[in-house]
């Protein structure tokens, strides 16, 4: 039977023998999600990294029910539509769009995403190392695009994910903070504006 208080782990280790190490703030991300952090070990125990590859997304199938999918479709919205569902999640640079679901039946998905990236810092210098990964994040349902924010401007890039993010939408949870009002054009100009501001 899976320990429902298993503590999240500070690195797990790869089939290859590689190490992934969770972030800073992981346990405040995924303390919402207990299910989710009993199935890393045994997850990131089956992975292997290509060779070369600096960021790189697992899609994996348990092959039994793992729990509620939390991205789910949604009626398209224009990128000036203003509507109640942005909220800023823990340990994110911008808000994202989420959908508040009452008496919709949840989507049960057999599928964990763990999206890895090459760890690339010593002593203050940006370099990488082979074998040592960070744990980007992790979650059950299907590989999603970069959120528009985290994308560059007038880059295909950020229209196919403004395009896609105009469709879909993640689970609102009660650890989540209350949805705001507003639109992607607007998050985006105060994104982009902060971000120009930063590298002057």
């Amino acid at each position: 039977m899976e320990d429902e208080n298993m503590p999240l782990q500070k690195t797990y280790q790869m089939a290859d023998g590689s190490t992934v190490f969770s972030y800073k703030n992981a346990d405040e991300y995924w303390a919402r999600d207990e299910r989710l952090v009993t199935l890393l070990e045994e997850v990131i125990g089956t992975l292997v990294i290509p060779v070369g590859t600096q960021n790189h997304a697992f899609e994996i199938d348990m092959g039994r029910p793992i729990g509620s999918a939390t991205l789910l479709a949604t009626p398209l919205v224009t990128i000036d539509e203003i509507i109640g569902s942005f909220v800023q999640r823990p340990g994110r640079r911008g808000p994202s769009r989420v959908i508040v679901v009452h008496d919709r039946v949840p989507q049960i998905s057999t599928f964990v995403i763990v999206v890895a990236q090459r760890f690339n810092w010593i002593e203050g210098a940006r370099r990488f190392i082979d074998g040592e990964y960070n744990l980007k994040t992790a979650y059950v349902g299907c590989v999603t695009p970069n959120e528009p924010w985290n994308t560059l401007p007038g880059t295909p890039e950020r229209t196919a994910s403004v395009d896609f993010w105009c469709r879909h939408a993640i689970v609102w949870t009660p650890h989540m903070p209350e949805p705001e009002i507003t639109n992607w054009r607007e998050v985006l100009e105060v994104h982009d504006e902060a971000q120009a501001a930063t590298t002057q």
